[in-house]
């Protein structure tokens, strides 16, 4: 069932069965959201257009709307602006100590950043409206936007800090949107507005949790060697050297206690040796070796994706040291996935579309708040790293049952015009069931949050890979 009729199939349901609870219909949003629209229809005059020190001095109230559900309305100071939130109720849960017990409470909550919250801002001098945003998911990160620009009222989708539409008109008059609905909104961006990538459909990721909980079991067996992974049959060897692997000799006179207690060796359960582009390759190979018996060869990973031009800075480094050997393993890895998934069977890394070069975003929010062009895809470079969270997010979306592989790109701290892929990590973005975004990272052997690997590799690029997720599976052990 392809997205649109699985979509209307939802939204048909959802209908009648709002049409048999006697619900007005222009209340209902196919995103199944909480929407004030009939509440705030009763306070715009007495919240949304009053004076704005009105506004200020009034209590919190908490009221229902038309359906029972129960909103929180409320006036907050933030910077120059004041925020008039109208939020649904959620409920969250709570420790609670009893003696030396701990109990589980679930409690009532009004959180501006729950998923259906509507916020106004005006500004605290003038009165003035600045802008509208409405929460449409479990990540408060991910918003609809509406703002007055001159004559107009445009729209905005922003997710993680970018713009995935911006400045889109709407064609009503700005103070119409205190009380048109969610999903009349919709209606009026469905053609103009890239929802699709900002929302999605629950229950697609069950082969990428597969993978993640799979390979999270096997990390306690892992150890990082520099430049090693696993051939074809399953023998470790030195990538660039194409050596068999042999773990350097103990010092006897260090560990003596070893030879009378040989028994109590056991190498910390560690049973598997991994560089950064080992581990990538032990997790393609446990993919491949279900439909191949066997694992990928190191001599076709290794070969070249990248040409430079022979007299250039970069050619002429390139005849000493390979610039680009983690961006070719990944590009050949994610290839020799897709092959064994298909009937064609030969497909490289440019026939295959296994590179990620989407143009995801129009503009972005820098860190000091200006909204600048967006970054886009560089050849044979990939993306900014500070903007792989919104990209992941968008993906997880766009392409729900997939994950990536990342080629990390390093420029030289004292030469920028240097720099060389150094590093490799794979990316598994979904959804949880609570609507929720999340990322597992792993690289080198272990896992690490997606966080951390952005603080990591701030200022670097990265080149990204998709590959099918699949329960099916067979990793070394």
């Amino acid at each position: 069932m392809t997205k649109a009729r699985l979509f209307k199939k939802i939204l048909l349901g959802s209908v009648m069965a709002f049409l048999v609870a006697g619900i007005s219909f222009a209340d209902y949003n196919r995103a199944g959201i909480p929407d004030s629209a009939s509440l705030r229809r009763t306070i715009q005059n007495t919240w949304l257009k009053a004076p704005v020190k009105e506004v200020q001095a009034k209590q919190s109230v908490i009221m229902q709307d038309q359906a029972g559900d129960t909103f929180q309305v409320r006036a907050e100071k933030e910077g120059e602006s004041l925020v008039i939130t109208v939020c649904p109720q959620s409920y969250i849960q709570v420790s609670v100590i009893s003696g030396e017990s701990i109990e589980t409470e679930t409690r009532a909550s009004f959180s501006r950043y729950s998923c259906g919250s509507w916020m106004l801002y005006r500004n605290l001098a003038s009165g003035k409206a600045e802008k509208v945003i409405i929460l449409f998911t479990e990540n408060p990160e991910v918003y609809l936007q509406i703002r007055p620009d001159g004559n107009k009222t445009v729209a905005d989708l922003v997710v993680f800090g970018a713009y995935l539409s911006r400045s889109v008109p709407i064609g009503i008059q700005f103070d119409a949107v205190y009380t048109t609905s969610f999903q009349t909104l919709l209606n009026m961006t469905q053609r103009t507005m890239d929802w699709n990538a900002a929302t999605s459909i629950p229950g697609q990721y069950e082969d990428v949790k597969t993978m993640i909980g799979t390979i999270r079991a096997a990390l306690p067996s892992m150890e990082y060697k520099e430049d090693v992974a696993y051939n074809e049959i399953g023998e470790p060897y030195y990538i660039t050297e194409g050596k068999p692997y042999l773990p350097e000799p103990e010092d006897q006179a260090l560990n003596y206690w070893r030879l009378y207690e040989p028994e109590a060796v056991d190498n910390n359960g560690k049973t598997l040796v991994v560089s950064a582009p080992g581990f990538v390759k032990w997790v393609i190979d446990g993919i491949v070796s279900v439909k191949t018996g066997k694992g990928t060869r190191i001599s076709e990973l290794i070969l070249p994706t990248v040409k430079f031009e022979p007299y250039s800075k970069a050619g002429v480094k390139s005849q000493g040291w390979n610039l680009t050997l983690n961006l070719d393993w990944d590009r050949h890895l994610a290839e020799k996935a897709l092959s064994v998934r298909s009937v064609k069977n030969n497909y490289t890394y440019i026939t295959g579309g296994v590179d990620v070069t989407d143009r995801f975003f129009v503009s972005e929010i820098t860190a000091d708040s200006r909204v600048v062009s967006a970054s886009s895809y560089v050849p044979n470079v990939g993306y900014k790293v500070e903007s792989l969270k919104p990209i992941l997010y968008v993906l997880a979306n766009r392409e729900p049952g997939w994950f990536f592989l990342g080629a990390i790109r390093h420029s030289s701290k004292t030469k920028v015009d240097e720099a060389v892929f150094d590093g490799n990590a794979v990316f598994f973005p979904y959804i949880t069931d609570k609507g929720k975004f999340a990322c597992s990272v792993f690289q080198n052997g272990s896992e690490i949050s997606l966080e951390k690997f952005l603080e990591t590799n701030a200022g670097a690029s990265i080149h990204l890979e998709r590959v099918k997720a699949t329960s099916y599976l067979n990793f070394q052990k």
